[in-house]
């Protein structure tokens, strides 16, 4: 398991990287607490992208759970 944690008051895009064939061949699970905070989308295999929502604040917690 993997957890990042952010200030929300970030002005661009987060980027995480992950080696998703040799930590999670199977797969993994994506949670963002809060939920309404961001979304989460794979760029590649090798590379996640946080898209922060627009006027959120706080505290910004990512956990990257392998299947």
């Amino acid at each position: 398991m993997c957890v990042c944690v952010a200030s929300q008051t970030a002005t661009a895009n987060t980027e995480i990287y992950i080696n998703q064939p040799y930590y999670y061949p199977n797969g993994f699970q994506v949670a963002v607490s809060p939920a309404s905070a961001a979304t989460v989308k794979q760029v590649s295999p090798f590379q996640l992208e946080v898209v922060h929502a627009s006027g959120a604040s706080g505290r910004l917690q990512v956990q990257i759970t392998a299947k």
